[in-house]
């Protein structure tokens, strides 16, 4: 009697929990697959470790995981006066921007009522990355989910920070590993992209994956483990290629100086030596013309990049001179150009604001920018406006975007 009633009451339980899943699902359905990857990913990183170790290290993931969830609830909160129809997860920055132009291509794919404005983000050439897509894809498929994309970033830097612990304990201990787990989960800074919309986990994700696949590709005994490792490696790089400028020549880097590193650390005498004739080739190849204008050519390239980045809503940090902010333009039609003397302040003091000197910079044609601002306090409905460039506009930075910048849309509901 007893046990045939305690099966009665585990199938009732069974039946609540399920329906219960299927509530959540229906309001939230990414914030459930992310918890089933959670349960499926996590234990996966820290098996094969000794009880003790295996206690404290989940002891470790479970405490950051709960820190992020307290912080995801602390911005629900936060957004709470802005939870309308418009609100894409974040009242400005890249963020805002991002969501944004995810949400107004889902709106274009879905036929939904749009203006040329939503095109203008959807398809502009600056700013488009796999991560864009894959945020885009993730809209399309699953609907409006600002909070629940941040539970996948937490769920991707904490699975690379696992990656990394595995690895730091290979080759200093455990001791060393955790210590380095515990910095990584939870310095403010990395805590704060872990949580964010932007693609800064996904990035550290593919360069841990990369990592391991390399030292895997070295160190597995079996031909098939490290064939696999290398397909591994690829991928991931190939995800990687337009995350970021340059990021394979990043990794790669990254990856071929700490292989030369491994070699030469063996023999202190011998690092020394390397390091002295690394350093010598360096300053021998910088005094040669070719290599200077090459060098120069590059940093250029950077600063066009950087001006366009700071006449892009959401980015407002300047590294340059004044004078180079004066004509608004893309990278493309900017024909700014750098001294010697400002390529080396560029690559050697990277400061906020340097030393004075003339401005070089123009561009061959002057770009008039959309701003969206809200046309009155307290309401909805907002107008797109263009503003042209003025010799002072870009030097005294005195342009102002309103928080609901990102939002003259209207968009779905969120969750």
């Amino acid at each position: 009697m007893l046990a045939a009633a305690m099966r009665r009451l585990s199938s009732w339980w069974f039946v609540a929990a399920g329906l219960s899943a299927a509530a959540i699902y229906t309001v939230a359905p990414l914030t459930v697959c992310v918890a089933a990857l959670a349960v499926l990913a996590l234990p996966l990183c820290i098996k094969d470790l000794p009880r003790h170790e295996h206690r404290w290290v989940t002891m470790i993931v479970v405490a950051a995981l709960v820190a992020r969830l307290v912080g995801v609830a602390g911005l629900f909160i936060r957004n709470l006066p802005n939870h309308d129809d418009q609100f894409v997860g974040a009242t400005a920055g890249d963020e805002a921007y991002a969501m944004s132009r995810a949400l107004r291509t889902r709106d274009i794919l879905r036929g939904s009522p749009t203006s040329k404005y939503d095109y203008f983000v959807a398809f502009d050439e600056y700013g488009r990355n796999r991560y864009v897509t894959a945020l885009t894809a993730t809209q399309v498929i699953f609907g409006p989910t600002p909070y629940a994309v941040r539970l996948l970033n937490t769920l991707l830097f904490t699975v690379g920070a696992l990656l990394l612990y595995r690895l730091c304990r290979d080759a200093f201990g455990d001791v060393a590993a955790g210590g380095g787990l515990v910095a990584v989960l939870f310095w403010p800074t990395l805590f704060a992209w872990s949580i964010s919309l932007l693609k800064e986990s996904l990035y550290f994700f593919l360069g841990v994956t990369v990592l391991t696949g390399a030292v895997a590709v070295l160190r597995r005994p079996r031909w098939r483990s490290r064939a696999t490792a290398a397909l591994v490696v690829c991928a991931s790089m190939a995800v990687a290629h337009d995350l970021r400028p340059g990021a394979v020549a990043l990794i790669g880097s990254g990856l071929a100086i700490g292989w030369a590193a491994y070699l030469v650390s063996v023999p202190k005498r011998t690092l020394a030596t390397a390091a002295a004739a690394a350093a010598l080739v360096v300053a021998v190849s910088l005094s040669r013309p070719a290599v200077e204008s090459l060098v120069i050519q590059r940093l250029e390239a950077a600063a066009r990049t950087h001006t366009g980045h700071v006449f892009t809503i959401g980015h407002d940090y300047k590294l340059l001179d004044a004078g180079f902010y004066r004509n608004p333009g893309t990278p493309a039609s900017s024909t700014l150009t750098l001294t010697r003397d400002e390529a080396r302040g560029s690559s050697c003091a990277p400061s906020p604001v340097f030393s004075s000197s003339r401005c070089r910079g123009s561009s061959s044609r002057r770009a008039s920018w959309p701003i969206c601002r809200s046309s009155s306090r307290g309401t909805r409905s907002s107008r797109c406006s263009r503003w042209g460039s003025s010799p002072g506009a870009g030097a005294t930075g005195s342009r102002r975007v309103c928080s609901s910048a990102m939002r003259c849309r209207r968009l779905p509901r969120w969750r």
